[in-house]
């Protein structure tokens, strides 16, 4: 699945974290994330949670080989 399925789906108001499931570090941190999605729409999903305090959607990602 690659992120971009996944962003499709997401209403546009909920907050979204994109990260690298590999390293760890956060790529996107935001509520919208459309103006910098076309940078990272490549990256293959690796796993999807839901934040425990916020209930934020979390996204990790990598690169899709």
């Amino acid at each position: 699945m690659t992120l971009s399925d996944v962003i499709n789906v997401v209403p546009p108001n909920e907050t979204v974290t994109v990260y690298d499931y590999n390293t760890g570090e956060i790529l996107i941190d935001r509520n919208t994330i459309l103006y910098e999605f076309s940078k990272i729409e490549h990256l293959e999903v690796c796993c999807i949670e839901v934040g425990k305090c916020y209930g934020d959607l979390i996204i990790g990602v990598r690169e899709n080989k």
